[in-house]
């Protein structure tokens, strides 16, 4: 995809999910390819599927709290930030999404 091939790339990281819906890296790089090319809604679908995987995941739930600012959903915005800050509040990603993840 970062090769000038960015519909084969995501072909492929399709595919790799297919097989193993447990692979948390194909799964944050088409998260963020699809947000690259302003698919939102299917850069959403994977970092949600990504959360389920790794509940922990403070920079998986800052680009997803990105995600929901830049479509316009402020609720669910705000319940990401809450959960960030309810397990990762010192931490960069915390800090972070009290700047960035707000109205």
């Amino acid at each position: 995809a970062n090769s000038g091939f960015p519909k084969e790339g995501i072909e492929v990281l399709e595919e790799i999910v297919d097989k193993d819906k447990r692979n948390e890296d194909a799964l944050a790089l088409l998260a963020t390819y699809y947000a690259q090319l302003s698919r939102l809604d299917l850069a959403i679908e994977k970092r949600v599927a990504l959360s389920k995987l790794d509940p922990w995941n403070a920079a998986n739930y800052l680009e997803l709290g990105r995600l929901y600012k830049a479509t316009g959903d402020f609720g669910k915005m705000t319940e990401v930030k809450i959960k960030i800050l309810s397990f990762a509040p010192e931490t960069t990603e915390g800090k972070t999404a009290m700047i960035e993840l707000t109205q």
